[in-house]
């Protein structure tokens, strides 16, 4: 049906092999994983090199497969987006995203947030912001340590309509942010009318830095736009020290990838939080700062 409309296509046993029946078979077998408690958020922090110190943390979908193993959201959540599951898997990451922000401790880290991502389809239904907002206000976070991620397909085909969501969530104190920004093909006029607090810079134009000149002009045109706009601007898959050194000299001091940590579970988290004191040296000198 994706790939052509009022169409037939008939089954042969090859069918059984092919990823779109695995896929198929995970999607059947999603429901029964919710009801089990297979599903588990990891979270990756996103760092300020400058101030150092973590700024804000992703929820990151994982599926504890008991035959499969640990699976990524790619491998399901395509399933899950075609049907009515993704609003119930969507709820469900951000429920346990706000309990874990809150099991953190919001006195001792009082400024960073809980990152959370949002399918077009979830953001646009109709009562999702006050759905999230009773989410918020029933757990006791406050509204502005959350923050929504969508991609720039989320609001490409309804833009206007989009906009107007994501403006009611801004002023209900929740920040939203451009996930994998300079993939999509969004028009630059929909960025200028977004009230989004920042930009992701997608890994593909992180990776190489800084032998890749054109990922470089990329980065800097992006980190630049961002600041001309009032927004803050985030590299994702920074995996080297020569990445992180590039970053920094081309003014992007936000900063995630495995170079700073992999994704964790949340008592893992709470255990890196404490010990970063101790590891700000190998990250920011030993790790390839500019100090």
């Amino acid at each position: 049906k994706s790939e052509s409309r009022n169409d037939v296509r008939f089954f042969s046993g090859d069918l059984r092999d092919s990823e779109r029946a695995r896929q198929l078979r995970l999607a059947g077998e999603l429901p029964l994983a919710m009801q089990r408690g297979e599903l588990d958020l990891h979270y990756q922090p996103v760092m300020d090199m400058g101030q150092r110190k973590v700024v804000s943390i992703e929820g990151l979908l994982r599926w504890r497969h008991p035959e499969h193993g640990m699976l990524l959201p790619d491998r399901f959540l395509p399933m899950a987006e075609e049907s009515n599951l993704i609003r119930e898997i969507g709820l469900w990451a951000l429920r346990r995203a706000i309990d874990d922000r809150i099991a953190l401790g919001v006195e001792h880290h009082p400024d960073m947030t809980v990152s959370v991502n949002v399918s077009a389809r979830q953001l646009g239904e109709e009562g999702f912001l006050e759905t999230l907002l009773g989410l918020v206000r029933e757990r006791g976070l406050p509204a502005q340590l959350l923050r929504l991620e969508l991609t720039e397909s989320s609001f490409i085909e309804n833009p206007r309509r989009i906009i107007a969501h994501i403006s009611n969530l801004r002023r209900a104190g929740v920040r939203c942010t451009i996930d994998n920004f300079g993939t999509g093909y969004a028009s630059l006029a929909y960025i200028r009318d977004l009230p989004v607090e920042s930009l992701k810079i997608d890994r593909s134009f992180v990776h190489g830095l800084p032998e890749e000149r054109g990922n470089a002009a990329i980065v800097q045109a992006v980190t630049t736009l961002a600041a001309r706009l009032g927004m803050q601007a985030v590299a994702e898959g920074v995996e080297t020290a020569d990445e992180l050194r590039a970053l920094r000299t081309l003014g992007c001091d936000l900063m995630q990838g495995a170079l700073i940590a992999e994704p964790m579970p949340v008592e893992a988290l709470n255990g890196f939080l404490e010990s970063l004191p101790s590891l700000r040296r190998m990250y920011l000198v030993g790790g390839g700062g500019t100090e």
